[in-house]
């Protein structure tokens, strides 16, 4: 049936991943051959925009009216890539593209020539057709499905008869292409068939090819934490009790290393051979600029056998008991006006306290003897097991970062700290001459360092392979912190430029950029691996970038288009 209306097509295509580039350019060229040779090419028109924006794509649907959009790019099943007006690729979910078609009565069809789209077609039930990919498609396969999509609505043909059109051209030049595109009617469900393992359901089957893991080798993390007097100050937090910096950075460390351990798991179950160890360091410490927290917590662990950190818990909730015991009029006034539920309340913090002002006490009155033995203790390079065993043991009294207070909270170091690290690593690479070992170094700070300049040993430590991932945690309320940046921006301060000249580069193919994308993140080209925090789920969310330096999974390594 030959269409007698006006169609106007909206080409978008979105380029933003500087090592994954797409013949965009050839796929437009074909369209437009396609229509100019057509019967119908007096109907149709064809707008383009190139290395489209978010902003783009919004301003063009407000501005135009369109039967047709038709995006290329690239995709994932979390959402398509496009830039922002820096540059910077950032991840657009499927519920942020349905509420962009929505109020378009015109729209007919949305063809979504990108990987893994077919989760974003799924929700665009206001638009009647929409063309989409539920796994990976080659480069030459989307150009010859838009050919013939095409050259078919340009001869007048229905939606329906130029997609069928469409899979024929890849049948005909690619038929060894697994992947065919779903035609939707107002986002209608696809449950896609997988014939080898039937009882799994697709999203079972999705979860499982996801999941990600670590890949084969041996691999060393240091740690470096500050520990001065900033870290005392609060950070914003959601849905979470008011923590202080260091409390914080603690938290994100734990369940690092806790997701360390399952993707471990998880390569040991496809029978990988990988292995990682770790040791961190504190510095800005009262007694000493920088220590072995490892060798510390041990310290500590030696010195406050359990039995004593009993008996003082115990006379400290006595102690306290005997204080409130003193107030038994305001205990009966309270009970009068119906308030008795505040005494419950005393108790259960006299409770839960103890154990923590009684661990402090002792660490306090011991802080020299402690200090001497880990000193004694030296270098303490754990696996990670027993990095989780020492700092997130099942114990009733864990002793912590959060216990340190007595000790911690002096000036931050710099030549200390890093001719410290860049020691530490020779000696750890010396014991591991083969096989090779991947280095990498976590440094969280509030940049504030004392004495010279850390750059010269950071690009020391660099020029040996270790990679440095850098955090400033910032006093600033940040209005977009889910960035890695490629260039210093001009409002930052001295410590966030600091801290960002202090890390590498952001390797391009890497679980990082499946992890930072789909939590929101934009990234830059050659980004590097800094940010400046001051929330708790953003300090996470980066921290997990350590792992996903070493983490591989199929879903991150199978997309010749879509990544």
């Amino acid at each position: 049936m030959v269409r007698a209306k006006q169609i106007k097509v909206l080409l978008i295509f979105a380029n933003p991943l500087p090592e994954r580039r797409l013949e965009l350019d050839r796929e437009e060229r074909q369209i437009r051959q396609a229509i100019e040779r057509s019967i119908c090419r007096e109907r149709i028109k064809l707008v383009s925009r190139q290395a489209a924006t978010t902003a783009d794509l919004q301003r063009a649907l407000i501005e135009g009216s369109y039967q047709i959009v038709h995006l290329a790019g690239h995709g994932r099943r979390e959402g398509i890539f496009l830039a922002d007006e820096r540059h910077g690729c950032h991840l657009v979910p499927p519920a942020g593209l349905a509420r962009l078609f929505q109020g378009h009565p015109a729209l007919d069809c949305v063809v979504l020539n990108i990987c893994h789209s077919l989760a974003q077609g799924e929700t665009l039930t206001s638009v009647p057709f929409t063309i989409a990919m539920d796994q990976e498609i080659s480069d030459e396969a989307a150009i010859e499905f838009a050919r013939g999509f095409y050259d078919a609505l340009g001869a007048g043909k229905s939606y329906e008869e130029a997609y069928e059109q469409g899979c024929t051209a890849i049948a005909l030049t690619r038929p060894r292409e697994t992947t065919l595109p779903h035609l939707l009617k107002h986002g209608q469900c696809v449950a896609p068939i997988n014939d080898e393992q039937p009882e799994e359901s697709w999203q079972e089957i999705s979860a499982r090819r996801e999941r990600p893991y670590i890949r084969p080798g041996r691999y060393l993390i240091g740690c470096a934490f500050d520990l001065s007097g900033s870290m005392q100050a609060s950070i914003r937090s959601e849905g979470e009790k008011e923590l202080n910096r260091l409390q914080s950075v603690e938290l994100a460390w734990r369940e690092l290393l806790v997701e360390a351990r399952n993707s471990l798991r998880e390569s040991r179950a496809r029978s990988l051979d990988s292995s990682i160890d770790l040791f961190a360091y504190g510095f800005g410490l009262r007694s000493v600029p920088v220590c072995d927290l490892f060798s510390l917590l041990r310290a500590i662990r030696e010195q406050l056998p359990q039995a004593e950190i009993e008996d003082a818990t115990a006379a400290k909730k006595q102690s306290w008991r005997r204080q409130l015991s003193g107030y038994a009029e305001t205990s009966a006034l309270l009970k009068s006006l119906d308030l008795g539920d505040l005494l419950s309340k005393s108790q259960r913090v006299i409770n839960q306290l103890g154990e923590y002002r009684a661990i402090k006490d002792l660490i306090r009155a011991r802080r020299s003897t402690i200090l001497a033995r880990a000193e004694a203790l030296g270098d303490t390079t754990l696996s990670l097991d027993e990095a989780l065993d020492l700092i997130d043991v099942p114990e009733r009294w864990r002793i912590d970062l959060t216990v340190l207070k007595e000790l911690v909270f002096g000036a931050t170091p710099s030549r200390e700290l890093f001719e410290e690290l860049i020691r530490r690593f020779q000696v750890e690479l010396q014991q591991r001459s083969t096989p090779p070992t991947r280095t990498l170094l976590l440094l969280i700070s509030d940049g504030k360092f004392a004495q010279q300049d850390p750059l010269p040993l950071a690009q020391q430590l660099q020029r040996m392979g270790v990679t440095i991932i850098s955090c400033l945690i910032s006093p600033q309320d940040l209005s977009d912190p889910r960035q890695l940046r490629n260039t210093i921006a001009p409002s930052w301060g001295p410590e966030a430029a600091v801290m960002f000249e202090l890390a590498s580069s952001l390797p391009e193919q890497s679980e990082v950029w499946r992890h930072l994308l789909r939590h929101g993140w934009t990234i830059y080209p050659q980004a590097r691996l800094f940010v400046q925090v001051n929330h708790t789920t953003v300090l996470k969310e980066f921290v997990r970038v350590v792992l996903s330096l070493l983490e591989d999974s199929e879903a991150a390594r199978a997309f010749p288009k879509g990544w």
